[in-house]
This record gives C-alpha cells, sequence and structure tokens, in this order.
C-alpha cells in the first residue's frame, strides 16, 4: 500500500508541470484583440445604420434657417 501511495504521488509531482505547461485559452492578449475586434464590428454596424438613416432619397432636404430667430417681423428683403 505504501509503495502504490509513493508511486502515485510520484506520478502527481511529474504530471503537475505538464498540465502547467499547457497554452490557456484565455490568454490576456487573445482576450484583447478579440475584444477590439468586436468594437471595430460593432461600429462598422453603428455607422452603416447611421448612413441607411440620413442617405434616404425619399425624404425632402430640410431647410435650415440657423438666423430665423434673430430678425425681426418686419425685415424683409423688399425693404430698404
Amino acid at each position: 500500500m505504501k509503495r502504490l501511495f509513493a508511486v502515485a504521488f510520484a506520478a502527481s509531482l511529474l504530471a503537475g508541470p505538464l498540465y502547467a505547461a499547457e497554452p490557456d485559452k484565455d490568454d490576456p492578449m487573445v482576450q484583447l484583440e478579440r475584444v477590439k475586434k468586436e468594437d471595430r464590428a460593432s461600429v462598422d454596424r453603428q455607422f452603416d445604420r447611421t448612413m441607411q438613416l440620413h442617405s434616404s432619397k425619399d425624404a425632402a432636404p430640410v431647410k435650415i434657417d440657423p438666423w430665423s430667430n434673430m430678425r425681426g417681423p418686419d425685415d424683409t428683403k423688399g425693404k430698404k
């Protein structure tokens, strides 16, 4: 029995470094690259969605007059 225990103990001591040498699947650099790739894909999807919203051809262009609230009611083009 002591001999079996000694062999099992020796085998566990030798097997420990074998498992420690196994490549880590959750390597920080691999995780970082995966996150960057997902972020790029997300930004691309948001950009495409925004471009589709703003490039619709059936919508008429909106005329914006930024000075409309600065003019008074009697300021007309014909009056000088």
